[in-house]
Order: structure tokens, then sequence, then C-alpha cells
């Protein structure tokens, strides 16, 4: 999937995925409802871990806002084992008061 291109469907936590395409996550609760609220944002962080984003100078952990609220884009670019987790903030504290599973994208 392309970020501007039609979906291709719905992955699973560590599914073996080609390299260069997108990810289209959304931080949703339990009813399917997006996280994020006029009250609370979602912040994402995203971990590159493998050696081939590490001779690219592109190992990640660090912390991206939504855009929009409760969405992340990601690209599939080095071969690999990475995670995404969201975190729900809420704006006026800036408390984490919600986190979700690690998902797994294994980039082959």
């Amino acid at each position: 999937m392309h970020e501007n291109g039609p979906p291709a469907g719905t992955i699973a936590s560590g599914q073996v995925l080609p390299a260069d395409h997108h990810i289209r996550f959304e931080a949703v609760g339990g009813t399917g409802v997006p996280f994020a609220s006029k009250d609370h944002d979602v912040q994402w962080q995203v971990v590159n871990t493998d050696r081939y984003a590490g001779y690219a100078k592109a190992l990640r952990g660090g912390f991206y806002p939504s855009k929009p609220r409760s969405i992340r884009w990601e690209r599939t670019e080095y071969r690999g084992i990475h995670w995404i987790e969201a975190f729900l903030i809420r704006k006026r504290t800036g408390a984490c008061v919600g986190r979700s599973d690690r998902f797994f994208v294994v980039i082959e």
C-alpha cells in the first residue's frame, strides 16, 4: 500500500512484508473508536532495530505525533524486525494514560 494508493488489506503483527510499501497505523480503542480526542493526543514510538537500518544511520526509538490525530504512516524500508507502539497522552498534564501492545513489522 502507498500513502496515496488504494488499500491492500489488513496485516497482522509479525507478518512478513516486502520493502518499499507504506503501512497505515491507527490507534483505536476496544470499540473501534480512535484514541485521540480534544483532550488527548496519540504519540507513536517507532523502533528500527536491524543492521540494515544501522548501516543507513536510521535506527529509531523516538516518539512521533499522529497526523491526523490517531493515524501514523510508515514505510517498509529496512530489512529486519521493527515495532511500533501508540501512547495516549492527556494534553492538559502530558501524562500517559494508555498504551498499545507492540506491533511488530518484519521486512524481508
